[in-house]
């Protein structure tokens, strides 16, 4: 008759992690359950090597337990800097831009600039900064990106406002 290994211990365990039966400082888990129904003893290390094998052969026989994907962590914006103006606070300031842009075109108004120009000249009066037209939200931070994107809402609704009043007394 085989006596336990160190080996046969490690296995019993790996297999009872893989199956889902062990619970970490729980003595009164599956996996004790499982060695107590096979050999009324309490724990692994008091089993002979005949019982651990009847132990494995039983672990091995049970279903695995489906492994948890990981959950994918995305890399933080190499252009984003902790403080300033996040990308998606930048996005919705753009979107902000171009829905009044296309207001402007719905209204038949002509064109008052690229949409960079109308962004740098809406932080200009906003948050009364000098921006360079490549990089308009260099140096906005958090707290001026949420009072910028605030203002631009504004103008949206305002300008929509203006939109159906002139339509109602057409």
């Amino acid at each position: 008759m085989p006596e336990l290994s160190k080996s046969m211990t490690k296995r019993i365990y790996a297999l009872a992690a893989v199956t889902g039966v062990l619970e970490s400082g729980n003595k009164n888990d599956l996996l004790h359950n499982l060695v107590r129904g096979i050999s009324g003893k309490d724990s692994v290390k008091a089993l002979t090597g005949e019982e651990a094998l009847q132990v494995i052969r039983k672990l091995e026989q049970l279903p695995k337990k489906p492994r948890k994907k990981q959950k994918k962590v995305e890399p933080p914006d190499p252009g984003a800097q902790p403080g300033m103006m996040s990308v998606p606070m930048q996005e919705k300031a753009w979107a902000l831009i171009y829905e009044l842009i296309d207001l402007d075109k719905k209204d038949g108004v002509p064109s008052r600039g690229t949409a960079g120009e109308r962004m740098a000249g809406a932080i200009r009066k906003i948050l009364y900064m000098d921006v360079e037209l490549s990089d308009p939200f260099r140096w906005v931070d958090d707290e001026q990106a949420w009072l910028l994107i605030e203002q631009l809402k504004r103008y949206v609704s305002s300008r929509k406002a203006q939109r159906r009043k002139r339509q109602k007394g057409a």
